[in-house]
């Protein structure tokens, strides 16, 4: 083999050799970001998740306000109607 044959090897060589680091760099960039993209999903996921629990709760609240307000509500007519009773039983005496 003569010196020509030997250095066009070792540069052919070189080339595949830097097409494959190349390859394989892309490669692991790839996984890095998919790991990345998965754990991102995973957060949302679990937001979404905790976002829906939340309004649950809140809605729930929201109810049992309602219902205490209904109740008050409630209390104070049968009150104003136990005054109006009292007041018409007593209608003509009065104190001298």
């Amino acid at each position: 083999m003569n010196k020509l044959s030997i250095i066009i090897s070792i540069f052919i060589c070189l080339f595949v050799l830097e097409g494959v680091a190349e390859a394989a760099s892309v490669s692991t960039r790839v996984r890095i970001l998919e790991s990345k993209s998965y754990k991102h999903s995973k957060q949302i996921k679990q937001q979404v998740r905790d976002q829906k629990k939340l309004v649950v709760r809140v809605d729930k609240g929201l109810q049992e306000i309602e219902d205490v307000k209904l109740q008050v509500e409630r209390f104070i007519s049968k009150a104003e109607t136990k005054k109006k009773k009292q007041g018409r039983m007593s209608p003509g005496y009065s104190y001298p």
